[in-house]
């Protein structure tokens, strides 16, 4: 590896980006949209407006085999995406990606944060390579699929539960004894 560049991404990028996402999204298991339409006009939209910046990485022979979009904030850079293509991974591109970032792009001196799926295994080592510590866990509990049909049930009952508002627990004060 002779030669590895970045550069700003910028409007004309988008389409690559979105197809990067693409990748990311599959290869993660994450639960949000993959559709292509989406990604690209989220992406224009978050360029356009500078809610995040984008860096594009280039190999010796000028392929784009990484790629990177953060959001700088007062103390701290949140990595929302990072990615090395599948042809590109375990030849050092994403560690001199990062280190690119830290170097030449990034303000010194911010916290670093970057959110890793927890089945992502892979994902979670190279982190942790770089020198990145845990921090917070985020639990979920994803929604249930509904396929509107319980066995047993009166359709017509059915649809009336679920246009009916979500029933709510109420939480009563305790009176506390006094202390004394």
């Amino acid at each position: 590896m002779d030669t590895f560049t970045y550069r700003c991404a910028e409007a004309h990028d988008c389409a690559l980006l979105a197809r990067f996402n693409q990748q990311l999204i599959a290869e993660r298991g994450d639960t949000g949209s993959s559709d292509f339409a989406e990604l690209l006009k989220r992406m224009q939209t978050w360029l356009s407006t500078r809610r995040y910046a984008a860096v594009l990485f280039d190999n010796e022979r000028r392929q784009t085999v990484a790629y990177a979009l953060y959001r700088e904030h007062r103390r701290e850079i949140y990595l929302r995406q990072f990615l090395v293509t599948r042809s590109a991974r375990r030849h050092g591109y994403g560690r001199r990606a990062i280190e690119l970032l830290q170097s030449k792009i990034w303000t010194p001196g911010k916290r670093l944060t970057v959110e890793v799926l927890v089945e992502n295994q892979p994902a979670y080592c190279f982190w942790r390579s770089m020198g990145y510590q845990n921090y917070a866990v985020t639990l979920e509990i994803p929604p249930k699929v509904d396929t509107g049909v319980d066995k047993g049930v009166d359709q017509g009952a059915n649809k009336a539960a679920a246009d009916a508002p979500p029933a709510r627990a109420h939480c009563q004060p305790t009176s506390l004894p006094a202390e004394g």
